[in-house]
């Protein structure tokens, strides 16, 4: 159980690291075509909701960490009994890293955003 855990939340992260990366690279592209966007094609609202998948993709990727740092804690007081949760309290330490790693992402969003 805690291997298949695992696999999928790193697939997770990887989907949503690929999404964010597809999306701010080629915010106005149509679907199924590859080619980046010339510069007239990015306007205001083109910058706007690629900054806004940045950040979608960072948050779903906080969400991961921090599923796997409460299912990490799980196996850690009861090894073999996790029951799963994505939801738990975290000790500070191991919460003020995930946090800190999401106000970084969302720095770079915004940082990438004004460029």
């Amino acid at each position: 159980m805690h291997q298949h855990l695992n696999a999928s939340l790193l697939a997770a992260v990887l989907v949503a690291g690929a999404g964010a990366v597809a999306f701010h690279h080629f915010p106005g592209a149509p679907a199924g075509q590859g080619a980046a966007p010339g510069p007239d094609d990015f306007t205001v609202v083109n910058l706007r909701s690629a900054m806004v998948g940045c950040r979608e993709a960072a948050q779903m990727t906080y969400d991961v960490q921090w599923a796997a740092a409460c299912q990490a804690q799980a196996n850690e007081s009861a090894p073999g009994t996790a029951d799963g949760h994505a939801e738990c309290d975290l000790p500070d330490a191991r919460a003020a890293v995930i946090n800190a790693w999401l106000n970084e992402a969302e720095r770079r969003c915004t940082a990438e955003g004004r460029s």
